[in-house]
């Protein structure tokens, strides 16, 4: 199978199918891959299978991203926000919002956008509660529509079917529903989906939210981490025998280093992953991470879970004493990760093109440069389950992914 670099705006993926797992697969909830490919349980592994009627090859595109619409490309349960009869858009189409968007967090079949004034507009499926508005039939659920919070808010989150939504005065506001591989785990700790945003960690300052498939990590201003949600694969960096435990966000230990000053670390940013967390400490800049690790997508060779916030030597030692982690985000079995100078790092599952690190690439256990971006100073970074995007100073955008040509 071949596969090159090149810069198109035509090319078009090939359909994709939600395929469920087998019972003894962990954990068991459908998940997204690619056509002709076999699918198994995020703690399981992938095929590197390609049908026969297809060939395959690796696409990196630049092309520069407005301010004011939303670009959108595929939809599942018409999540694009163009109304029922549009399912589909081959390349990316502006929606026409009331006011100025700043920032966009793309959801399992939802989608959530915040706006200049620092309001909140969904649209997508809301069968599990995810737009955090009453919708009367699917017309409502995918046309553009206003989330009723009294606060201003400044930073939004979107998992498979939550989301989260953060104020200028710190408070979280959660909606939706967890899932475990069980099915439905509600959003409280009663077990209930919450339809409309719910106030969370009260009297409790929070500086960002980051939200992964099941999961929200909130950061407050003293540096600690709080999770909640699903915990099966170790995303929430504590354990706990009761799901209603599970739901209650709860603070996370961060236990530093044998020679570090103090034994407690405090924290300065936090990402999540699908099935994992990322945490960066104030005082040294070190890397902490906890979840899933089937393909060393924390920086670890030998542990497929992480169930407690774990210093990765591998990710710590990427870095020279002049450089810092800036941005890290994920796929569903890979992480991309920006230094401070602006280059770009992947790691873990090499499939379908992801680490855009060329087809002979084999799985990496350490952040590794991509050499493609190497005369790049990038400004931000992006992850779907199995795509990686790379935003540079001049405002183009390159994609690495491995797309099915007909």
């Amino acid at each position: 199978m071949e596969m090159d670099t090149v810069k198109t705006t035509a090319d078009e993926p090939c359909n994709s199918r939600i395929t469920q797992t087998k019972e003894n697969e962990e954990p068991s909830k459908g998940h997204v891959t690619p056509c002709k490919r076999k699918a198994t349980s995020p703690a399981g592994g992938e095929s590197e299978e390609v049908g026969e009627t297809e060939s395959a090859e690796t696409i990196a595109t630049a092309k520069k991203v407005d301010k004011k619409g939303v670009p959108a490309t595929k939809s599942k349960k018409q999540k694009l926000g163009f109304g029922e009869e549009v399912e589909e858009k081959k390349r990316p189409v502006l929606l026409e919002v009331p006011d100025y968007i700043t920032s966009i967090a793309a959801g399992g079949m939802h989608s959530v956008c915040l706006t200049e004034s620092g309001e909140v507009i969904t649209f997508g499926c809301n069968d599990e509660g995810a737009l955090g508005r009453i919708t009367a039939d699917e017309d409502e659920e995918v046309s553009p529509g206003k989330v009723e919070i009294n606060e201003r808010i400044i930073q939004i989150s979107a998992g498979d079917s939550h989301s989260a939504a953060l104020t200028d005065s710190g408070q979280v506001y959660l909606w939706g529903n967890f899932r475990n591989g069980k099915g439905r785990m509600g959003l409280t700790s009663d077990g209930v989906k919450q339809m409309r945003p719910i106030k969370i960690l009260n009297n409790i300052q929070i500086i960002k939210i980051s939200s992964g498939d099941d999961h929200l990590a909130c950061l407050s201003s003293n540096g600690i981490v709080y999770t909640c949600g699903c915990g099966e694969n170790g995303q929430l960096g504590r354990l706990t025998e009761k799901m209603a435990d599970m739901l209650e966000p709860a603070a996370v230990l961060v236990i530093g280093l044998s020679r570090s000053r103090t034994r407690t670390v405090l924290i300065e940013d936090i990402w999540t992953s699908n099935y994992s967390t990322f945490l960066k400490a104030r005082e040294t800049g070190l890397i902490y991470a906890f979840g899933l690790n089937n393909y060393s997508q924390l920086g670890y060779e030998n542990k497929r879970v992480a169930y407690a916030p774990t210093f990765f030597t591998n990710f710590n030692t990427s870095l020279n004493n002049s450089q810092s982690w800036k941005e890290i985000d994920r796929g569903q079995h890979h992480t991309l990760s920006l230094d401070s100078d602006g280059r770009v790092y992947s790691m873990g599952c090499r499939n379908y093109g992801r680490l855009g690190l060329g087809a002979d690439c084999r799985h990496k256990s350490s952040p590794t440069p991509i050499s493609s971006l190497q005369n790049e100073t990038c400004t931000t970074i992006a992850c779907g389950d199995d795509v990686s995007f790379a935003v540079t100073e001049e405002g183009m955008y390159w994609i690495f992914k491995q797309f099915c040509v007909f």
